[in-house]
């Protein structure tokens, strides 16, 4: 659902994406959003930092 990654790309909570969807449990939620939150863990942003395309102004 690709709204429900959009929610979770700008903030909104499990819980506010749930009642949006109007799913009954929050592993529905995580089951959609699961590759956007890929992207948003400690993990993620080592390998960013890290990434020699990182500082190339052309990765953009």
């Amino acid at each position: 659902m690709g709204t429900a990654n959009d929610l979770i790309n700008n903030g909104a909570t499990t819980a506010q994406i749930q009642h949006a969807g109007g799913w009954r449990s929050a592993e529905m939620v995580n089951r959609y959003t699961r590759r956007s939150r890929a992207g948003v863990n400690a993990v993620a942003d080592l390998r960013r930092l890290t990434s020699p395309l990182a500082d190339d102004p052309e990765s953009d």
